[in-house]
């Protein structure tokens, strides 16, 4: 999960974000230090918070189609 990035980008600490989008301080150090991810559910509560998409929220790059 992208979200450590996310958080230093919009300068927003656990503490905070934990406020903002329901999910316990001790969720988001784990989901912040890879012990843990979260369901789709508490990923949509905390991109909310952030005013990002769960697609920014991810590790994943988007991949361009190969051409010929």
């Amino acid at each position: 999960m992208n979200l450590n990035q996310v958080m230093t980008d919009k300068k927003i600490s656990g503490y905070r974000l934990s406020k903002l989008s329901g999910v316990s301080q001790t969720s988001i150090s784990e989901y912040r230090n890879g012990a843990s991810q979260p369901t789709l559910p508490i990923a949509k509560k905390i991109a909310d918070a952030l005013g990002v998409t769960i697609d920014d929220l991810t590790d994943q790059q988007p991949t361009l189609p190969k051409t010929g």
